[in-house]
């Protein structure tokens, strides 16, 4: 993932297959960067309002971290995830999966992992 080079990620076609517009997604450059450096994540996912173009001004980011199976259990910890976001410059949700729990969950609907696959969409491919 290079946070440097993001900037508008096209959204998945919109209701009724009608193109939706760019996303800009440079707010987020900050925190995308400290996700990097602190998981080394696989992919990171947006889904949530934002990602279907329903969100208001006051919506925060949903995002998804698919992390390393190798990764420790105290980097899960929601503290750690709160912690990347406090004081990036947006109110944002990060939530990370083990890559395995992630390849499992992604089909299983009510999870998150599927909400993110298939309601969102991902930030670091290009």
């Amino acid at each position: 993932m290079d946070a440097e080079h993001i900037a508008g990620v096209p959204r998945p076609p919109g209701p009724g297959g009608r193109p939706s517009t760019p996303l800009d997604v440079r707010p987020l450059r900050v925190l995308l960067e400290r996700i990097e450096a602190r998981f080394h994540p696989e992919q990171v996912w947006l889904f949530g309002s934002r990602a279907r173009g329903e969100a208001s001004p006051d919506s925060d980011w949903d995002l998804l971290v698919v992390v390393p199976d190798s990764l420790l259990d105290v980097d899960l910890d929601p503290v750690v995830a709160w912690r990347l976001q406090r004081g990036s410059g947006v109110r944002a949700d990060v939530i990370p999966c083990r890559a395995s729990e992630f390849r499992s969950d992604r089909d299983t609907v009510n999870t998150i992992a599927y909400s993110a696959t298939h309601d969102g969409f991902r930030l670091d491919e290009r």
